[in-house]
């Protein structure tokens, strides 16, 4: 009783006493404190079942033989990495691969590059020939034009200064027969130059 701290723990004790006597003075509080007690104790149950399933369950997966075949196979291929790379020649082979690796692909990509560059290069040079060849064709189309319109006037003076009118039909008829001849003759000029500006 001569200690202070002592005291003054019986103290807070009555004090908790008084306090609890008055919270549970209603009956109410009464029954909200035993439903509370019961929660309490119903939680704990849940928690206690639920460990136990679960330690039940890890204690079955550690017994499991295909866990411990999977542990062993891997500790065994680990033991083999670390013998294939323990000697120092190895390390340098599997170093050297891996620079050839790099190396190789760095290669290819320069390659594609450069066939891609081509490719563009060579569709280039494709599209500049095409239009050579469509505007060749124009010209020589109209140059044959050109002539045959001549031809046929030279032909229509000559006819109207010294043919007589029989002789002009069959001068007209024979204009056609050439007109159609040379329309023919053009054509296949025009196919023959297609054909060598293409090869």
């Amino acid at each position: 009783m001569g200690d202070s701290s002592k005291n003054v723990d019986v103290e807070q004790l009555i004090a908790y006493s008084d306090d609890l006597v008055r919270v549970l003075k209603d009956k109410r509080d009464i029954n909200s404190f035993t439903q509370c007690l019961e929660h309490s104790k119903s939680l704990r149950s849940s928690c206690d079942s639920d460990f136990n399933q679960l330690q039940s369950s890890l204690q079955g997966k550690m017994g499991d033989s295909s866990k411990n075949v999977d542990v062993e196979q891997l500790i065994a291929y680990s033991d083999d990495l670390v013998r294939v790379l323990k000697d120092k020649r190895d390390i340098n082979s599997f170093t050297q691969c891996l620079e050839h690796s790099k190396s190789l692909r760095s290669s290819c990509d320069s390659d594609f590059n450069q066939l891609q560059s081509s490719l563009q290069d060579y569709q280039k040079k494709i599209d500049v020939c095409k239009k050579k060849t469509e505007e060749a064709k124009s010209e020589v189309a109209a140059d044959a034009e050109i002539d045959l319109l001549q031809k046929e006037l030279e032909i229509n003076d000559l006819e109207l200064q010294s043919i007589p009118l029989q002789e002009r039909r069959q001068a007209l008829k024979k204009l056609e027969q050439d007109e159609m001849r040379a329309e023919v003759l053009i054509l296949n000029t025009l196919d023959e130059l297609e054909m060598l500006l293409l090869h």
